[in-house]
């Protein structure tokens, strides 16, 4: 082309350095720009600039590519990439300055890499510069700023944006709103979300559930239910998930009748719950003893053909036994196995120990009994607790087999003070039985249970 006195246009020496670039041939560059800027304008020159500056960024050479701007800014442009490639000076006899393009670029990758504070120097030397910056290298570098806590710079720079005419978006004000949530302010937070509303934002859902959990967790229930009450007066609707993390918090706060209510208002407001919120609700239910509530859940669940997963039938079992209503229990159980739901040992382990507090100890010598069938055994201490059950109701001598094969396992050496005392409590009341004391006689000899009779010797009962 050359050779024909043909100059080649910006869009194909773009193409030409955008090549060199994606093969890292950055040495090539430098000549390259400096043969054919004489021809161009100003503002391709500069062009080609930022698709250097772009190619550095793209292949880790932040450190190169901020190096390269700083001294464009000086009026010398050096492109160096360290010892591996050098440096070249390009002179191209014309006074190109970089643009709004060029910050942009580099600003972003310094955030790539969290180099802030060099980051924060350019946008300074860019207002100098006389240059207005780009939307996206504002908002990645505000949200780099909140993300590691520091919000006075992040609403600095915002700051500095509407100064410049630089119109923040949904974005911008999301990444404020994070930096405020991982501080726990709720009233800064409203304050935000007011002027979000003004400018036609939505606040992201998960800002909001970050505020609600991290509040409900640092114990400041009353502040999450404020937050939440406001967000509805300042016009925003949380949703399922927010309500769900308010209410979750509020249940490890044993906050059971506040987590109630705000069940209530979700469904009152039409927003329908996910699985994970149908658990939680019927948990909440179940545990606060208003089973009557939890079963018509479980109902309602089966109405909008949702799926009842093995969490929903565990709570809703457990629920029932300790509500004295086992009859229930057992038929719910077989419901879902109808339902395909198979149980797992945390089911099983629910249901033995529900039916035992309800005094259907036989019936629950039934599933004990077939949990090896499917796989599971219970826990020592549910194991231990089932057998003292047993024994209570007068089957002493079912309760020592039971315990001779739990003592056979693994159990003569624990430290589990919990354990010990449940072992003790059996060995006891099987030793005042004609029937098993000259069993328990037995086991004392082998040494399987030496330290529960060690105790009882203390307490006068041989």
């Amino acid at each position: 082309m050359k050779n024909s006195e043909v100059a080649p246009d910006v869009r194909l020496l773009k193409k030409m350095v955008e090549a060199f670039c994606h093969e890292g041939d950055f040495a090539i560059v430098g000549p390259f720009i400096d043969e054919n800027a004489a021809q161009l304008k100003p503002s391709d020159v500069i062009a080609l600039y930022n698709v250097v500056l772009e190619g550095l960024v793209n292949h880790g050479q932040v450190e190169a590519a901020y190096q390269l701007l700083t001294s464009m800014l000086c009026g010398v442009h050096e492109i160096s990439e360290g010892s591996a490639v050098g440096a070249h000076v390009i002179d191209t006899g014309q006074d190109v300055k970089p643009n709004s393009d060029s910050f942009n670029i580099v600003v972003c990758g310094l955030c790539k890499v969290k180099k802030l504070d060099d980051a924060l120097a350019l946008i300074k030397d860019m207002v100098g510069f006389g240059c207005k910056g780009k939307l996206l290298m504002f908002n990645d570098l505000i949200y780099e700023l909140c993300s590691l806590d520091r919000l006075d710079e992040g609403y600095k720079l915002f700051n500095q944006m509407k100064d410049l005419r630089v119109v923040p978006s949904e974005f911008t004000y999301n990444s404020l709103f994070y930096g405020i949530c991982r501080r726990k302010d709720p009233n800064g937070a409203l304050d935000l979300l007011r002027k979000m509303r003004t400018n036609g934002h939505k606040p992201w859902i998960k800002n909001c559930t970050e505020m609600v959990q991290q509040l409900c967790f640092s114990g400041r229930i009353t502040e999450a239910l404020g937050f939440l009450e406001e967000m509805l007066k300042t016009g925003f609707l949380p949703d399922i998930v927010t309500y769900s993390a308010a209410m979750n918090g509020l249940c490890k706060a044993g906050k059971l009748n506040e987590a109630q209510k705000i069940m209530e208002e979700m469904l009152e407001k039409g927003l329908f719950p996910s699985i994970i919120t149908y658990n939680l609700m019927i948990d909440v239910w179940c545990k606060s003893r208003n089973i009557e509530r939890a079963v018509n859940c479980l109902n309602k669940m089966f109405d909008e053909e949702e799926s009842p997963t093995i969490v929903t039938y565990t709570s809703l079992i457990d629920g029932l036994c300790s509500a004295g209503r086992p009859d229930e229990a057992i038929v719910l159980w077989h419901k879902m196995s109808d339902k395909g739901c198979a149980p797992n040992k945390i089911a099983y382990t629910a249901f033995v120990n529900g039916l035992s507090k309800c005094g259907r100890v036989e019936t629950a010598l039934t599933y004990y009994d077939e949990m090896p069938t499917k796989g599971f055994e219970l826990d020592t201490f549910s194991c231990l607790y089932f057998i003292n059950v047993f024994i209570s109701n007068g089957n002493s001598t079912k309760g020592y087999e039971l315990l001779k094969e739990v003592l056979q396992k693994d159990m003569p050496q624990s430290d589990d003070l919990k354990i010990v005392g449940l072992v003790n409590k059996a060995v006891g009341e099987l030793s005042k039985d004609e029937r098993t004391s000259p069993d328990i006689s037995i086991l004392v000899e082998k040494g399987l249970i030496s330290s529960a009779q060690t105790m009882h010797k203390k307490d006068g009962n041989n």
